[in-house]
């Protein structure tokens, strides 16, 4: 299954009252303490983890390995696993607090512990995370409107019998259209999990397990939200899916909603008790099991890559050898493999600097003896065997890119870089004289606006380049954590794109900290486009974005 049909990004504020929420349950965090968020992502959770917070032991799971590996480098002392959630093997009953925003789809896993149940992905991680937790642990989830929405109330039952539910908010459907693009109804559910599961009175559900219908406007959701509307974000109206049916539902705000307000008030109405015991503490003297010693790896090896040494494959993580069992013709694709790598960097490195032709030639040579020899074995490097067996290393893009495919798709062909000088020479810039140049150097060599080396460049304090570039470029409010050197964005990136919504945030974030997003707001609202005229809209007969009663009206 590939995560990024099921992956949603989660806005850093909401995520600050879902922490806000563990505070008020009591969860006070400490290294006796674990937090587990099952879908990470990049690790966006972690990313606004409170300083009280901030000794647990985190953990994480994460199916993309690309995503992982970003996840693993920003937070290297997370035990993060680049797997799917039903590959892990967490002790159950071993963590005080499982959060995160998981993945919302109609795909199913497969676990043969709970076979029985045939869950979808979005239901897995509910129940999944019903074991793993500690009895009087708190699980925390964004997820689609589905867990409390859907008219089959067995996955909802299945929960009330193992965990106590503390509540859950509606969220708007904008709630994460800023970051994402994304138009989607979405709940954040509470629940502690119980001591030993219950059996439910069949007479007397739970109102949280059962639907109902307004009758106002014909469309049914969640007790919960009608008996507690202050948990509702917005209003529920009816939608259309992407096919056109009218057969959704979706919570929307007014547009002078303020989010971040009626979230804290829905924070505040929540109460429960965290009541998990903690871990018990390791004797010094007593080795934890995941203490195994690795290998130091060799200077200048890039982590994340395949590494071998007297025969025997290995993968640097963290700076470490850590052994692969690999055996057969996947071990020998990668020693191949690592073997053309290791030839290639040394036609690069050559040209990286003033070079005897005579020396590029030799190094060739070899490129395209060791090249030879291994596609004579097991095909070119883009072959799906090969691929197969070498994605997991960083540099096999690199690899790939010396091989050009035919015109005629039947096959691949060695590039210049076997024969040819492709790379000039680089030359170090360690000076700008003026912010401009900087600007340009730092985007030339970096691909983004990078203060601290901007300053390098000029030797001027980098709120004097603000000031010079003035509105070349802006801080982005949505990647801004507290550092006003990073988050910076050129005007053409900024000032384009979704600049209704990027407005409205700049004005929240402006409120908070004008001297930073003052600037932001008055920027912004030159660029908002003029709003449509009902003389500019054409409308299609069936139409999926127009409500159904306007079709009705017309009929008639």
């Amino acid at each position: 299954m590939n995560s990024t049909i099921t992956a949603y990004y989660t806005e850093p504020d909401l995520i600050r009252h879902i922490y806000r929420a563990l505070e008020r349950f009591g969860f006070e965090g400490g290294p006796d303490r674990k937090i587990l968020d099952p879908g990470m992502g990049t690790g966006n959770f972690y990313s606004v983890l409170p300083e009280q917070f901030q000794g647990s032991k985190l953990f994480g799971v994460e199916l993309d390995s690309i995503t992982g590996r970003i996840a693993k480098q920003l937070y290297p002392d997370a035990d993060i696993s680049i797997m799917g959630y039903e590959a892990t093997k967490f002790e159950d009953n071993s963590f005080d607090v499982i959060l995160g925003n998981i993945p919302f789809n109609s795909v199913k896993i497969y676990d043969r512990r709970y076979n029985d149940l045939n869950p979808y992905i979005h239901d897995y991680f509910f129940i999944k995370s019903l074991d793993l937790a500690k009895p009087g642990g708190i699980i925390a989830f964004i997820t689609s409107k589905g867990i409390m929405d859907r008219k089959d109330e067995s996955l909802r039952e299945y929960i009330a019998r193992r965990a106590e539910f503390i509540g859950a908010i509606r969220l708007p459907n904008t709630a994460f259209k800023a970051l994402a693009g994304t138009d989607v109804t979405a709940d954040v559910v509470f629940l502690k999990k119980r001591t030993q599961p219950i059996e439910l009175d069949r007479a007397n559900l739970p109102s949280w397990i059962e639907t109902d219908l307004d009758r106002s406007k014909w469309i049914a959701y969640n007790r919960y939200f009608k008996d507690n509307p202050e948990m509702l974000m917005g209003e529920m109206v009816s939608s259309r899916n992407m096919y056109g049916n009218e057969d959704g539902t979706a919570c929307v705000a007014p547009e002078d909603f303020d989010l971040n307000q009626h979230l804290t008030q829905a924070v505040d109405s929540l109460y429960a008790r965290f009541t998990a015991e903690p871990d018990e503490e390791i004797e010094a003297d007593e080795p934890e099991e995941s203490n195994t010693e690795y290998e130091d790896a060799p200077a200048g090896t890039k982590n994340f890559t395949y590494v071998v040494r007297n025969g025997e494959i290995f993968f640097c993580e963290k700076d470490k050898l850590i052994p692969q069992p690999y055996t057969g013709m996947k071990a020998e694709r990668i020693k191949g493999l690592c073997e053309i790598r290791t030839a290639l960097l040394e036609v690069i490195n050559i040209q990286s600097h003033e070079y005897d032709p005579v020396d590029l030639q030799k190094v060739q040579d070899t490129l395209n003896q060791v090249y030879d020899r291994f596609v004579a074995k097991y095909g070119a490097i883009n072959s799906k065997g090969n691929i197969l067996a070498f994605s997991d290393d960083d540099q096999f893009p690199l690899l790939r890119s010396i091989e050009d495919e035919r015109k005629d798709k039947t096959g691949w062909d060695k590039s210049a870089i076997f024969t040819k000088a492709t790379i000039r020479p680089f030359r170090q810039v360690n000076h700008a004289d003026t912010a401009e140049d900087a600007l340009q150097i730092c985007l030339n060599h970096k691909l983004r606006v990078d203060l601290p080396y901007m300053s390098f460049l000029t030797g001027k304090a980098p709120q004097e380049l603000v000031q010079e570039l003035d509105t070349r470029i802006y801080l982005n409010p949505q990647k801004y954590y507290g550092n006003p050197l990073e988050g910076w964005e050129l005007a053409e990136e900024y000032l384009s794109g979704h600049v209704r919504d990027k407005l409205l945030y700049a004005r929240q974030k402006a409120a908070e900290e004008p001297e930073l997003f003052a600037r932001n707001v008055e920027a912004l609202e030159e660029v908002q486009p003029e709003p449509l005229t009902p003389a500019d809209i054409e409308v299609n007969m069936g139409a999926i974005w127009v409500p159904i009663e306007y079709y009705r009206q017309f009929m008639s």
